[in-house]
């Protein structure tokens, strides 16, 4: 049955496909368009301008239509810088949504940013527009499931609570603030500094709906904290490379790579707390929301270092850095390495033929830096969530890598498996670099860290959860806390998990890795979802679909389907 090539059909009708259509000859549907209706987990973002009743009988009414259109441009420009997008205006307000077309795991932490970034954006425009009065916007961000229309008059449209549910939250929200709903906030809690919960009467609810003012972004996340199970021989592999790359006083790299949960930065954590005192550890993380989105990283170790906020005055981090230097450097290079960082930083004017050196001047100032911190002991460089680092920066690595033939430096690279999609041969031609490839837990450390993660677990409850995680101790870990949360029961091994015990965070994670799938492996592991079980052979999917070999390796590949040995 699965090896046999299945002619192509119309994912609305089911009639077979002629080679090279375009239309479906029965029902007329474009080929390779998605299905008329489609589910979806996404993060509505509501803004509102407040007080425009007001304002409108306090100006001209061509006057007011300006201010409401730069209003438009304004929320849409901060949705589309981060990848959302307006999906409605209406009078003075604006809906965006993230999550369309394609979910990502980080839409709620994007849209809690965007909300914020629209309340500071809306005060300054009314400064610039020097309307009567303050210009205040509020905002309710909110997260859940709902269906989207793909197909003539409803194409676009959402169907669910979730757009009212935000439209509550912004109307109970304070002017020039942000309010967010309970899903969000599990989704964003340790990226965000949260006020305390309040219960929003919301108007078609019958209930109340939970919330929380959003107050500031946290500098640095503050992940809960996972125990440590059964990472023995990769942390021993870091540990033994660091000794080496110590006594031959030589640079060396190891790229962590791993699936989204599977435990990345906790191993790091754990190598990190066994490294002498001696040892100067220098992390950085790749990252769209950063200013200088090539060389943030560096920008951020060199903050780090000086002490200073990425905001102080030019002159005040042009000095602290002056003093780092010279703390550490010869002292007739201070000033001509302090030219070089100043680059990564963003200090000063670069003419055109200077920026085109940039790379090379940014890794020739960090290498004269690290070569003075390594006098005084060991240094560890970490570059977190590597795969979202641009091209400059990746060459900037492995060329420092290469470069430091007398620094004892460890470098330790962080990454999903996307890093090797766009750069299949990363860390090639490095004689001291090695990939480490973080596998799922065996089924006992994923018991193991069951009972340990959720508090007295008992071992049929912990192996159950274990076993419906598929050895990824972020799974674990979450479905352990919700199931304390909730105070729900796991059920016999033969039913699936109770709805409430997916946690938000795991679904946004498998939500954006199906979205990234092509249609035809979307559209069967969605109908292969209907098996209970989670088992089915050959003939049971057929019942609900028409599976393609290729199709069904590149499921197995990602690992949504596992073929029975």
């Amino acid at each position: 049955m699965l090896g046999r090539m299945i002619r192509p059909t119309c994912v609305r009708c089911g009639e077979p496909l002629p080679e090279d259509a375009k239309f479906c000859p029965n029902c007329g549907f474009p080929v390779g368009s998605p299905l008329p209706e489609e589910r979806k987990i996404v993060t509505v973002v509501f803004a509102d301008l407040v007080g425009s009743t007001r304002l409108s009988a306090q100006i001209d009414a061509e006057r007011y239509r300006e201010v409401i259109a730069t209003f438009y441009q304004a929320v849409t420009e901060e949705l589309e810088s981060l990848r959302g997008r307006a999906y409605n205006f209406a009078g003075d307000a604006v809906v965006g949504v993230f999550g369309i077309p394609h979910a990502h795991d980080d839409d709620a932490i994007r849209a809690v940013r965007a909300a914020l970034a629209i309340v500071k954006r809306v005060t300054e425009l009314g400064e610039r527009l020097l309307v009567p009065g303050s210009l205040q916007c509020r905002v309710g961000v909110n997260t859940g499931r709902v269906a989207v229309g793909t197909e003539g008059a409803e194409a676009g449209l959402l169907y669910g609570a979730v757009v009212n549910a935000a439209a509550r939250l912004q109307q109970a929200a304070e002017p020039g603030t942000v309010l967010a709903g309970e899903t969000t906030w599990l989704l964003t809690k340790d990226h965000v500094h949260y006020g305390e919960r309040q219960e929003v009467q919301a108007k078609g609810f019958d209930e109340t709906l939970p919330a929380w003012p959003v107050l500031a972004l946290a500098p640095r996340s503050s992940r809960r904290t996972i125990p440590f199970v059964d990472r023995r021989r990769e942390l021993r592999l870091l540990v033994e490379t660091f000794e080496r790359a110590q006594e031959a006083r030589r640079g060396h790299m190891v790229t962590l790579l791993g699936e989204p949960g599977i435990g990345k930065s906790r191993v790091v954590e754990e190598f990190l707390a066994g490294v002498p005192d001696t040892t100067k550890v220098l992390t950085g993380r790749a990252s769209p929301f950063e200013e200088d989105v090539t060389f943030g990283p560096v920008a951020q170790i060199l903050l780090q270092e000086i002490g200073e906020p990425p905001d102080a005055p030019p002159e005040q981090l042009e000095a602290s850095l002056e003093e780092l230097v010279r703390d550490c450097c010869p002292t007739e290079r201070t000033q001509e390495i302090v030219d070089l960082l100043r680059l990564a930083l963003g200090l000063g004017d670069e003419s055109r033929d200077r920026r085109r050196y940039r790379v090379a001047e940014i890794r020739s100032g960090l290498l004269a830096l690290l070569q003075g911190l390594a006098a005084r002991g060991p240094v560890v460089m970490v570059v977190e969530d590597a795969h979202l680092a641009q091209p400059p920066l990746l060459d900037l690595v492995e060329q420092l890598v290469r470069a430091a033939r007398t620094i004892p430096l460890f470098v330790l690279c962080v990454a999903r498996y996307d890093l090797l999609d766009t750069r299949p041969d990363w860390g090639g031609g490095l004689g001291d670099s090695l990939n480490l490839h973080l596998e799922a837990m065996s089924l006992s450390d994923a018991i193991e860290l069951a009972k340990e993660a959720g508090e007295g677990l008992d071992e049929d409850s912990a192996a159950r959860i274990a076993r419906h995680a598929g050895g990824n101790p972020f799974f674990i870990v979450e479905t352990t806390g919700m199931l304390m949360h909730t105070d729900a029961e796991v059920a016999s091994d033969t039913e699936s998990l109770p709805p409430d015990l997916l946690p938000p965070t795991v679904q946004a994670i498998i939500a954006a890795r199906i979205d990234h799938l092509p249609e035809a492996a979307r559209d069967l592991i969605r109908k292969a979802s209907v098996f209970a079980p989670g088992t089915f052979d050959g003939t049971s999917l057929a019942i609900v679909a028409e599976p393609d070999d290729k199709v069904l390796e590149l499921l197995e590949d990602e690992e949504f389907l596992v073929r029975d040995e």
